[in-house]
């Protein structure tokens, strides 16, 4: 079966039909629990760091979807491909950042992978990354030309690979300006980047929070109670964990632009621990951070 790719050249992203080939892939993997886990029939999923590293699998080859961290990668990626045994065909890329790309330069065969994300994301990589100062990280310099996507797009579009219809679709302003999420209709299964992290806390944003409430609320209305939601960071999970994570995120908005608004400084609004009432797991990132973002961020 060939795997082929089609701009899509209008918005409705969700009228989509094809059927699913995975169930003719006869290849059953076997790969070690420990290194990877299975999510859904054909995906796997890798944690690096706590963020997450996506396989689809079929009789085309391999998807990867956000390879992770370069420095956190090396040992494990020729484990993983040496495991799994086929192809990559393609390596997708949700967003810039570097904890989510800097590992793609380790699955690409030149000649035989294409890399794809949003154009903003591809201008992204060519800037140098400098975080605020509350985050302790140093700037990130612009990615080589040899590790910047092959193919990007503005709104969305869809590639036929392993029977499946892989949509890819643009979400404005949100977590970055080049943010997409990547839905595989037939399979069932979300993959959302860094727009939504589970059991980790909440992500810092770039772009505006209300463009990561309309994100989060247009993957909602793909979803029924069996879909399989991958996140960027933190624990795959479904429907129910995302409305929860979505209902979180705009209390703790809401309640940090109310203080700003009564006149409250960013310092004394951390000190004031709004995020403290909140059971997200984990915090992948500090508190501060999330307060930061919101504070001198957008919400409009």
């Amino acid at each position: 079966m060939k795997s082929c790719i089609r701009p899509v050249l209008y918005g409705c992203f969700f009228l989509m039909y094809s059927f699913s080939g995975n169930a003719l892939f006869s290849q059953e993997l076997q790969i070690d629990p420990h290194l990877v886990r299975k999510v859904a029939p054909g995906f796997f999923v890798h944690m690096v760091n706590g963020s997450l590293v996506t396989f689809f699998t079929g009789e085309d080859g391999l998807m990867v979807i956000d390879p992770a961290p370069e420095a956190d990668s090396i040992r494990t990626d020729t484990t993983l491909l040496t495991a799994f045994n086929l192809p990559v065909r393609y390596i997708v890329y949700s967003h810039s950042h570097f904890d989510q790309i800097g590992a793609g330069k380790y699955y690409k065969r030149e000649g035989r992978t294409v890399t794809i994300a949003h154009l903003n994301a591809r201008n992204e990589m060519m800037s140098v990354w400098e975080a605020p100062e509350v985050f302790n990280i140093p700037p990130v310099a612009p990615r080589p030309s040899d590790q910047l996507p092959d193919m990007c797009f503005t709104d969305s579009m869809e590639i036929q690979f392993n029977g499946e219809t892989v949509t890819l679709y643009h979400t404005p302003e949100a977590h970055t300006m080049g943010d997409i999420v990547i839905y595989f209709r037939n399979s069932n299964v979300i993959c959302t980047g860094d727009l939504f992290v589970f059991r980790s806390g909440f992500s810092p944003y770039e772009g505006s929070f209300r463009g990561v409430i309309q994100a989060l609320d247009q993957i909602i209305k793909l979803c029924d109670f069996q879909t399989v939601i991958i996140p960027g960071q933190g624990s795959v999970t479904n429907l129910v964990g995302l409305v929860e994570y979505r209902n979180n995120l705009l209390k703790v908005v809401e309640k940090v632009v109310r203080l700003k608004d009564k006149g409250k400084t960013y310092e004394q609004i951390v000190a004031m621990e709004p995020l403290a009432d909140l059971q997200t797991g984990t915090r992948f990132f500090p508190d501060n951070m999330i307060i930061y973002c919101i504070y001198y961020g957008k919400w409009e």
